[in-house]
């Protein structure tokens, strides 16, 4: 990719995350001034994941662009960049340094000496779990995209070019996708179970043969393999939900697609979900001690809020109609 092609894209980013930086600013303040319960080890003393949004906004459309085209050889470079980062976590001491160093550099202690300003130093440290967790969100990010291309993608843009063909053969200029429809769902769950096989036999075996924990401090290569495990078998119960479902449902004899609202309705607009979704989040926390919440107000409590954010993401998609875009 040409250099200037390269900037434009990164200038275009850039300004695409400004909304979403300032919301990390203004997350920052907020809770600094309200002195909201936080923990360090989750993000570092001023890093949040809108940060984490943003930096993943900035890099996605540059890394896009340099690896459109490689098709499933990407997928084997993010696992090398998750063997590398991993081996630096675990043989290296990066784990270590992440769980166990002091926030701030001191020049009195016993510690080595840094080839970098202090002040750099002191920033990188205090926000360790944050900037070092980006290498692991954005093999998150990229292993989701080469999934989501084999299990849904793939196979829609395979039927939809066999039905074009079929259509230019019999002279027919518009292409009917609904006859397919029963195939590709059926070949969808096929992928998904697939995947789910695959990444929790890859999940056991660094978790049971290496002995190698999930850190959702370092986002190491144990926590993307089952994040993704959970999630994929997440997505295979869902599937499995509305095919059966769909299965006594026919329109013209043939099988109708369904899906859910509350899912269609909250991917409309998930940036703004995921800000009221904080919010309300913010609110409990801030009117109740949640710690000391036993179980049937804890269910109780979740209970509401799954169906606060179910009901905002119905009323905005149905009933107003709006969809908001940020970045």
């Amino acid at each position: 990719m040409p250099a200037h092609s390269s900037f434009r894209i990164l200038g275009q980013s850039v300004l695409r995350s400004a909304p979403i930086l300032i919301l990390g600013i203004i997350r920052f303040l907020t809770t600094k001034g309200l002195e909201y319960q936080e923990h360090v080890s989750e993000y570092g003393v001023h890093w949040n994941f809108y940060f984490t949004l943003a930096l993943l906004n900035i890099c996605m459309p540059l890394l896009g662009s340099c690896t459109r085209g490689m098709g499933w050889f990407r997928c084997g470079v993010v696992f090398l960049v998750m063997g590398v980062y991993q081996y630096l976590l675990t043989c290296r001491g990066l784990q270590a340094f992440i769980e166990d160093f002091p926030r701030s550099y001191s020049r009195e202690s016993s510690m080595p000496s840094i080839p970098v300003p202090v002040w750099l130093f002191d920033v990188y440290a205090a926000n360790r779990e944050g900037i070092l967790g980006c290498i692991g969100y954005i093999a998150l990010f990229l292993l989701s995209e080469d999934i989501a291309t084999y299990c849904f993608w793939g196979s829609r843009l395979k039927s939809k070019a066999k039905d074009e063909g079929k259509n230019v053969q019999n002279g027919v200029n518009e292409t009917k996708m609904n006859g397919n429809m029963p195939n590709i769902e059926l070949e969808d769950g096929k992928r998904l179970t697939q995947c789910c096989m695959l990444f929790w036999t890859l999940y056991m075996s660094i978790d049971f043969l290496y002995d190698i924990p999930v850190s959702r401090r370092s986002t190491n290569a144990t926590f993307i393999i089952w994040n993704l495990a959970h999630n994929l078998i997440i997505m295979l119960l869902v599937w499995c939900a509305f095919y059966l479902g769909s299965m006594g449902v026919c329109i013209g004899g043939l099988k109708k697609s369904m899906s859910s609202p509350i899912l269609n309705a909250v991917n409309r607009n998930g940036l703004v979900m995921f800000l009221i979704a904080n919010l309300m989040t913010g609110i409990v926390n801030l009117s109740m001690n949640t710690l000391e919440a036993n179980d049937n107000v804890s269910i109780t409590i979740l209970f509401g809020y799954l169906c606060a954010v179910g009901l905002i993401a119905l009323l905005l998609d149905k009933v107003l109609n709006v969809t908001f875009r940020l970045g």
